[in-house]
């Protein structure tokens, strides 16, 4: 008897199904999944999301525009105007969007916390966020970075600023740049112009080696200054000079209208930007499944997914009759590329995984719906009756019967010389098909041999019935 299971490993609930079919939902929590969407319109889907970079360390500033964005910009103190809405962000998370002339983001650096403010700050920096300009603005502040202190009985100021003016992003370091009892004061005005509606990344960053600033946009150089005594590769480099334990409010907006995604101020100089929208590959894993019938064959395991534009989704799976941990590497990943690769496996214990992978550019991603696993149930079959043995010379016949309408497609033959242990002779179990007798030479006259038989079906010689009985004789040359 056939019983066919479908166990379905699925991001949406099956409200209506055969009765015999049994379903598995495979939720979408964080220690299951390890790449989705964020997009909250298709949380039933997996996509290979690129997450916005978390910090290396404490002194970062960071911001993803997220509900959580106060856990994760280094204990500094964030406030925004009430007017600050969520649009769709660059990777389908979320940006912030200014939708009014003064609405602004502050990020009040704690010292201790500060990006320029530590011992162990080199003097390199690099500071990049997406944009999406809605409007066209003639001087929109996008960054005011402000730094007031008190020194030689002096209020004194320093400061960073990324400005649109004319169309372009205008960068402006006042008074921020220092060698010994001088400071230098830099703008870089060079490069494309922006375009509404669409988002573009942009970036500064400063080698306190080499004292070379560079412009970029989308991951491209779009001005370079040397910030040396010489204006060129050569001379003395001026360093950011900051002292310490400064009040230092960072703005974001401030006439700037539209989004901002993805904003990050590290003390690294950075000259390769990561840019594409996906990763090139990214896993999603099931729990360790439990089949709870016996005798469970698997038939096939299936994918719905969107694979195009050069994208595809790889399908893994490993198996065992006993328990096994996720942490177990003995456990097999098999690769599936159609049904027959699995060839009616017989398993306990399943586990499966899909690769998702982009295309070359990883501007594409794979989407994954769902897996299904299919797998039937057999019955054993009976085993046979009526089994005898007659010694003969050097060898023995054995006879038997099998059971009225028995679904044995053929049978298996163990033997040895003790008693319920069938391990001794390397051919053993001998595999007979459907016969009802069977000869076994090359034993030792006079020696007593232990005989006993199963039947298996149809699908698997691994399903396998009872022994039939033990039986046992000494073959003889009388």
């Amino acid at each position: 008897m056939l019983k066919k299971i479908i166990f379905y490993i699925s991001l949406q609930i099956v409200a209506i199904f055969p009765l015999y079919a049994e379903v598995y939902v495979f939720n979408t929590d964080s220690d299951k999944v390890f790449y989705k969407s964020v997009n909250s319109k298709i949380s039933n889907r997996f996509m290979l999301n690129n997450t916005t970079i978390m910090p290396s360390y404490l002194h970062n500033i960071f911001i993803d525009f997220d509900d959580n964005m106060l856990d994760k910009t280094g204990s500094h103190i964030v406030e925004f105007t009430d007017d600050i809405k969520y649009v769709e962000g660059m990777n389908n998370g979320k940006a912030i969007f200014l939708s009014r002339q003064d609405s602004r983001v502050m990020i009040n650096m704690v010292p201790e916390n500060a990006t320029f403010f530590n011992n162990n700050f080199s003097g390199s920096f690099t500071v990049e966020f997406y944009l999406k300009p809605f409007k066209e603005n003639l001087n929109a502040t996008v960054l005011d970075f402000i730094a007031i202190y008190r020194e030689d009985g002096e209020i004194k100021n320093t400061s960073i600023s990324a400005t649109i003016y004319g169309g372009k992003l205008v960068w402006d370091f006042s008074v921020f740049f220092k060698r010994g009892d001088d400071f230098i004061n830099v703008a870089m005005q060079k490069g494309s112009y922006i375009k509404i509606g669409e988002w573009s990344h942009h970036s500064v960053s400063f080698d306190a080696t080499t004292g070379r600033l560079v412009k970029y946009l989308n991951g491209l150089e779009e001005e370079v200054v040397y910030v040396t005594t010489s204006g060129q590769n050569y001379g003395g480099v001026f360093t950011p000079y900051l002292p310490a334990n400064t009040s230092v409010p960072l703005y974001l907006g401030g006439g700037f209208l539209g989004a901002i995604d993805s904003f990050s101020m590290i003390t690294e100089y950075k000259r390769n930007f990561d840019l594409t929208v996906y990763n090139p590959s990214g896993e999603i894993v099931s729990d360790i499944i439990k089949i709870n019938d016996d005798n469970a064959y698997l038939e096939s395991i299936n994918l719905d997914s969107l694979a195009d534009n050069g994208t595809d989704v790889m399908l893994y799976y490993r198996s065992s009759e006993r328990y096994f941990l996720a942490s177990d590497n003995r456990i097999e990943w098999k690769h599936i590329n159609s049904k027959e690769d699995l060839n009616y496996l017989n398993f306990k214990y399943i586990q499966v995984k899909a690769v998702l992978l982009s295309d070359a550019t990883r501007k594409y991603t794979p989407i994954l719906n769902s897996i299904n696993i299919v797998y039937d149930i057999l019955e054993k079959p009976a085993p046979p009756t009526s089994f005898k043995v007659r010694p003969m010379n050097g060898a023995v016949e054995l006879t038997w019967e099998s059971v009225h309408n028995n679904s044995a497609a053929g049978y298996k033959i163990y033997y040895s010389t003790k008693p319920g242990v069938y391990n001794e002779f390397n051919d053993v179990p001998i595999i007979v098909g459907n016969e009802k007798k069977c000869v076994i030479d090359n034993l030792e006259n006079g020696k007593l041999y232990y005989f006993n038989i199963t039947s298996f079906g149809a699908l698997s010689e691994d399903l396998e019935s009872e022994f039939s009985g033990e039986i046992y004789a000494r073959p003889t040359a009388k």
